[in-house]
């Protein structure tokens, strides 16, 4: 019989696309505009998740400023065992969440509802912003990992995997938790609509 060579189960799994690995390998090669790409690249992801996780925006530019920080310096030891951006939104969260708790900050966050491009009538904004404000602070008062879990996936489109993988947990956890989310906004968003708090 031909038995095909197969690769250890320990050996690591790289997940970097090509574009990936060549600015890793341009940044440790001292190449400076490699950086400057990075930066370009996931300068405003890095942004809305912090400042989507925090609420407020001048911690959420603290925050990416961190972020870049912490990617210069961990960038050359970087195993590629995941993606570069999947990476990148592991920093963003961990870093956000250091955030939250040194400041004992309650975070209230923006609307996850998209807006259309077109403008509405003055009215429509005004409901808009209403049901914004509501969201946001029902969204508030979410358990923290129950908050990261549902913006990623709600906010950020992420997959489940991919969540996962940020959050360093399982996929039925994280599926756990944005359920959770999704069933205790319903409840707090009914029970303000009824006036019941």
């Amino acid at each position: 019989m031909d038995k095909k060579r197969k690769e250890p189960l320990c050996s690591p799994v790289n997940k970097l696309d090509k574009k990936e690995r060549e600015l890793i390998a341009r940044f440790k090669e001292n190449d400076a505009n490699a950086f400057d790409c990075l930066f370009e690249e996931y300068k405003d992801m890095i942004l809305r998740v912090a400042h989507s996780l925090v609420g407020e925006r001048e911690m959420a530019k603290d925050i990416s400023q961190e972020v870049f920080i912490r990617i210069h310096r961990h960038l050359g030891k970087f195993a590629g065992r995941s993606t570069l951006r999947t990476w990148i939104y592991r920093i963003t969260v961990n870093t956000a969440k250091r955030h939250v708790r040194k400041r004992s900050f309650l975070p209230f966050f923006d609307a996850i509802l998209k807006r259309p491009d077109h403008r509405p009538d003055p009215l429509e904004i005004a409901q808009q912003k209403e049901e914004a404000s509501l969201l946001s602070k029902a969204i508030s008062r979410l358990p923290f990992n129950q908050k990261q879990a549902f913006i990623l996936k709600n906010r950020e489109g992420l997959r489940y995997s991919d969540i996962a993988e940020i959050l360093d947990t399982k996929i039925g956890t994280v599926k756990t938790w944005v359920n959770r989310a999704t069933n205790n906004l319903r409840k707090i968003l009914y029970e303000e609509e009824n006036d019941v708090l």
